[in-house]
C-alpha cells in the first residue's frame, strides 16, 4: 500500500493511538483530550516539523513567541507544556537512529 503522503498518515496514526490511550488508558474525558491535542496540532503546524523532529529549541521558540507576541501569561503556558511533552514519546531521541523506513512501517 502507498500513501500519498506518508509522513502524514503515520502522524495522524500516532495522534489517534495517543488520543485512544488517553481516553481508554488513562480514563481523561473527550473534551480534555482534544483540547491536548488542538495544543499539539498547534505546535506542530508552528514548527513545520512531525514530532519525530522535533527539538527543545522549537518549543523554546513557540513559547517565547507565545508570550512575547501574542501576550499569553507565562503561566498560561504549562499545561500546553505538558501536552507537547507526554506527546514527545513520539519524538526521535538523540541517541536513536531510525532510519526513513523505520519511521513508515
Amino acid at each position: 500500500m502507498s500513501f500519498l503522503n506518508a509522513h502524514e498518515a503515520v502522524f495522524e496514526a500516532m495522534i489517534e493511538g495517543w488520543r485512544m490511550q488517553q481516553i481508554g488508558g488513562r480514563h481523561l474525558k473527550e473534551d480534555s483530550v482534544s483540547r491536548a491535542l488542538g495544543v499539539v496540532r498547534r505546535f506542530e503546524s508552528y514548527a513545520g516539523k512531525k514530532p519525530w523532529e522535533w527539538s527543545a529549541g522549537d518549543f523554546d521558540e513557540w513559547m517565547a513567541l507565545l508570550v512575547s507576541q501574542r501576550k499569553v501569561e507565562a503561566g498560561a503556558l504549562t499545561p500546553g507544556l505538558g501536552h507537547v511533552e507526554s506527546s514527545s514519546c513520539w519524538r526521535k531521541r538523540d541517541d536513536q537512529d531510525y532510519g526513513q523506513e523505520e519511521l513508515l512501517r
